[in-house]
């Protein structure tokens, strides 16, 4: 039987134009897009924070009153617009690659929305909602679960933190799992009396420069991955690195456009 081909996309962070702090990367953006229609997957998987989300993000609320409502609508609706942007061309994308399962995991900053939503008693701006996930026919994992692909588990990320969250990450589940939430490339594996594991940081596909870091280095790199699952649930993952605009995917050589 024929391996299932799964693409991986981490964190894009999609934000309106002269958002100071979200915006997936437009190189990152293109060359996702022209592996979508080189590897023809079987299956799309975004492992969330799929939005920036700035105006519910509860740290720009947090040393002042959130203003009403009414005030508020306008910024979200900017928010829904980039978001929803970015979802119908991806969407356009896979159908063109004859791809038609998708699945979005929840990430921390969809769960603003739903914060917002609740506080509000306005279940109309939950994320799910406001990405017309069921309109699109997409399957929705909740924030914090796992999603499993033949014995690999995917989830957002956040359960193990700190330096090597990868090796953490294994450890602490002894399963495979595939993950985003740092930004950053890392992996690890272990031998378990159960067997092999190993966990896979996927990093990014959004805008490495944040007003919120103040020039701070960091570790993050923008990535992607390609797993292939056989029939038995063995699989393999591939990270793709995108190093300033430029691929390396099935031999070919993708450049930004």
């Amino acid at each position: 039987m024929k391996p299932e081909t799964i693409i991986f996309c981490p964190d894009t962070h999609v934000a309106p134009e002269g958002s100071v702090e979200g915006g997936i990367d437009p190189r990152a953006e293109s060359v996702l897009m022209q592996a979508i229609a080189l590897v023809k997957p079987d299956r799309f998987v975004h492992i969330g924070d799929v939005g920036e989300w700035e105006s519910v993000c509860e740290y720009r609320w947090e040393r002042r009153r959130r203003p009403p409502f009414e005030f508020m609508v306008p910024m979200i609706q900017k928010d829904v617009k980039s978001v929803n942007g970015f979802l119908d061309r991806l969407e356009k994308k896979l159908d063109k690659a004859g791809c038609g399962k998708v699945t979005i995991i929840e990430g921390n900053h969809e769960v603003w929305c739903n914060n917002f939503a609740l506080a509000e008693t306005r279940p109309e701006f939950e994320a799910k909602a406001l990405m017309k996930i069921e309109k699109r026919g997409w399957e929705w994992s909740p924030y914090g679960e796992f999603a499993q692909f033949g014995k690999l588990y995917a989830t957002h990320g956040g359960h193990f933190t700190g330096l090597h969250h990868a090796y953490k990450t294994v450890l602490g589940l002894s399963a495979n799992c595939i993950y985003g939430h740092f930004h950053n490339v890392e992996s690890a594996h272990v031998m378990h009396l159960g067997g092999a594991y190993g966990a896979w940081s996927i990093g990014c596909l959004c805008k490495l420069v944040k007003q919120f870091l103040r020039g701070r280095p960091t570790a993050w790199s923008h990535a992607f991955a390609i797993v292939h699952v056989e029939s038995d649930g063995q699989f393999h993952v591939e990270v793709i690195d995108v190093f300033e605009g430029v691929a390396w995917v099935y031999g070919k050589r993708l450049e930004a456009r």
